[in-house]
């Protein structure tokens, strides 16, 4: 990131030499003291290791949250956004976790962190935190702010591939260790700039060309096993807890023809949706032991304790902790996860559709 991320100001009331037709500025902060001019709008970015000094490798967004007086009078959205709210979509999101990165192409780790201030009276209790007031310090490798407020991990999730077999497409053999996914990124990448095929219809042509050219059993292909993780940090923030968990999966993917392949082409042709046939699916190959112990349940409907014995369904709530039954996971009220064993439909994300089936 040679540049900072551009300033937007779309009702054009605020940025010099803005428009309602270019409402941003675009800044090389490698030749400008931006952290020097403008240290409140940098110290933000200053959080995740980016100094405004030096070139950053990565992508880096704020956020600015709409007050109450600026929902007032915005043209775009009038309805103000609190630190509350932002708290709830980051609880939302982890009860997503951590299988939302089983069919993630890039994104492999995904962290959630609130900046507190100095005088928030929160101690970690063993969860990652980090001094946003130290300059060697912060978050992923460092970060400053001149009020020394305080890093607090939420969570963070992960995906690890524990081994990956790539075919076809110019993915090798299918030797163990490759990256999930790679032949099949590697045959899109390849065929969406390919001016040679003719026909014209930009990259999402190219690859449905490639496809139908390709002998059915040459098509990429990829089938490896993925260690999901999600954990908690240190918050006081309620919702979103609930500790860690670790479960493993098989994860299929592959490039099609056939009647796929004739549905994407049909859809490109009559103008409608830009696809490509690539199917993924992934089970769950721990359904059992990943669950916390007084989760877990056996074929006969009872609860299982931490010591391996069962007690039935019955019992007053204060015999059974409130007479949580069997099924009934722990989680924030109003969670969103989704049950084990149901299926989600995804694309690349998950979906708020369920498949009735024990896969994704």
């Amino acid at each position: 990131m040679p540049c900072a991320p551009p300033p937007v100001d779309p009702h054009a009331r605020y940025l010099p030499g803005v428009s309602a037709a270019q409402p941003g500025l675009k800044i090389a902060f490698l030749q400008a003291d931006l952290a020097g001019q403008f240290p409140d709008a940098a110290r933000p970015y200053r959080h995740f290791g980016c100094t405004m000094r030096r070139r950053f490798d990565g992508t880096l967004f704020r956020f600015p949250l709409r007050s109450g007086a600026a929902a007032a009078a915005s043209e775009i959205k009038p309805v103000a956004c609190t630190p509350h709210d932002v708290l709830a979509l980051l609880h939302a999101l982890r009860e997503q976790l951590p299988a939302a990165l089983l069919f993630l192409k890039s994104v492999k780790k995904v962290t959630a962190w609130v900046c507190r201030p100095a005088e928030h009276p929160a101690a970690p209790s063993g969860g990652g935190s980090s001094s946003c007031g130290n300059s060697s310090g912060g978050v992923d490798g460092g970060g400053t702010d001149a009020t020394g407020a305080e890093a607090v991990l939420l969570y963070e999730a992960r995906a690890e591939v524990v081994c990956a077999r790539n075919s076809g497409g110019g993915g090798g053999s299918g030797a163990c260790g490759a990256p999930l996914q790679s032949s099949i990124a590697e045959f899109i990448a390849a065929a969406s700039t390919d001016v040679g095929g003719g026909g014209g219809g930009g990259k999402v042509a190219n690859v449905l060309r490639a496809l139908s050219r390709a002998p059915p059993t040459s098509l990429p292909s990829a089938v490896g096993t993925l260690q999901l993780s999600v954990s908690s940090g240190a918050s006081s923030d309620g919702g979103g807890g609930g500790g860690g968990s670790t479960s493993t999966w098989v994860v299929c993917n592959a490039l099609s023809a056939g009647a796929p392949l004739a549905i994407a082409e049909r859809e490109l042709a009559s103008g409608g949706a830009k696809m490509i046939p690539w199917v993924g699916v992934a089970a769950r190959l721990d359904t059992r032991a990943a669950l916390p112990a007084d989760d877990r349940c056996d074929e006969n409907n009872n609860d299982e304790a931490s010591d391996g014995s069962c007690s039935d369904g019955g019992g007053s709530d204060g015999d059974r902790g409130g007479g949580r039954g069997c099924g009934e996971r722990g989680g924030t009220a109003g969670s969103t996860a989704t049950p084990l064993g149901v299926g989600v439909a995804f694309c690349f994300l998950p979906l708020p559709a369920r498949t009735g089936l024990p896969l994704h």
